[in-house]
C-alpha cells in the first residue's frame, strides 16, 4: 500500500519509468519517488505509466524543469494529495500546472529544501489561475519560495474562492533580509469569499495593512 522509493537518484526518465513498472501494484494508495530529479536538465513525467496507479491516493514527486503532469493522471480518481519537490529548479508555475489534477484536495508545494540553503532560493512566479480548476482543494502550502513575494501571495488568494481552501500557508515568500512589506486589500480580499480557517503569512517582513485589510480574513479563520 506504501513505496518510498525517495532519494535514490530514480529520474523521470522513460528509460527508467519502462511500460509497466506500476502494473502489479493495484492496490498501492501512497508513492514517494521524490529528491531524485534535482539537476537543470528537462524532464518529463510518464503519464502513461503512472497512470496504472488507479488506487493511488498520495504522490511525492519532483517537479523540476519542465516536469508536466499529463492527461492520464485525469484517470487517477483517489488522486488526492500531492507533495511537489525540486520546485526551485523552474522559475514558473503556469496555470496550466493542475489541469489533469481536478481531484487535489492537498498540495505541498512549499519550498523545505531550499528553506535553510539560500534565502534567495524557490520559485519566482506562480501564475493566476493556477489553483482555479481545483474545486476540492482544501490545503495549499506555497511557503519558502523566497522570489516570490507578496505578488505571488495575491495571484493565489484571487484563486483561492474557486477552490474549498481551509489551511492556506504562505509563510517566507520574501527574502528576510528584504525591506518592509505591506499588506494590501487587494491582497487579502478574496479570502473573505472562502471557507478558510487557518492562514499562516508569518515570516513575510510584515510591517503594515492597508486599512480594512484584516477584516476581509474571515471571522472564523485562525491566523
Amino acid at each position: 500500500m506504501t513505496l518510498n522509493l525517495s532519494y535514490n537518484n530514480i529520474s523521470l526518465d522513460r528509460d527508467i519509468y519502462v511500460d509497466g513498472v506500476f502494473r502489479n501494484l493495484g492496490k498501492l494508495q501512497h508513492l514517494d519517488v521524490s529528491y531524485n530529479s534535482f539537476d537543470n536538465r528537462s524532464y518529463y513525467c510518464p503519464d502513461e505509466v503512472f497512470k496504472e496507479l488507479k488506487s493511488i491516493q498520495s504522490l511525492h514527486i519532483d517537479a523540476v524543469v519542465n516536469v508536466s503532469f499529463g492527461k492520464k493522471f485525469s484517470t487517477l480518481p483517489k488522486l488526492t494529495n500531492l507533495t511537489l519537490t525540486g520546485l526551485s529548479a523552474r522559475k514558473t508555475v503556469h496555470n496550466d500546472f493542475f489541469r489533469h489534477l481536478p481531484n487535489l484536495k492537498f498540495i505541498d508545494m512549499s519550498s523545505q529544501w531550499d528553506r535553510n540553503v539560500s534565502m534567495y532560493s524557490g520559485l519566482e512566479c506562480i501564475e493566476r489561475g493556477t489553483f482555479r480548476r481545483l474545486p476540492y482543494l482544501e490545503v495549499l502550502d506555497i511557503s519558502y519560495h523566497r522570489r516570490i513575494g507578496l505578488c505571488g501571495f495575491t495571484n493565489v488568494s484571487h484563486d483561492l474562492p474557486f477552490t474549498s481552501i481551509k489551511v492556506f500557508k504562505a509563510q517566507y515568500l520574501g527574502c528576510e533580509r528584504g525591506g518592509s512589506t505591506w499588506l494590501f486589500n487587494n491582497d487579502i480580499k478574496p479570502l473573505f469569499s472562502t471557507k478558510l480557517q487557518e492562514l499562516y503569512v508569518d515570516g513575510n517582513n510584515l510591517v503594515k495593512t492597508e486599512l480594512h485589510a484584516t477584516t476581509f480574513i474571515p471571522s472564523h479563520c485562525v491566523t
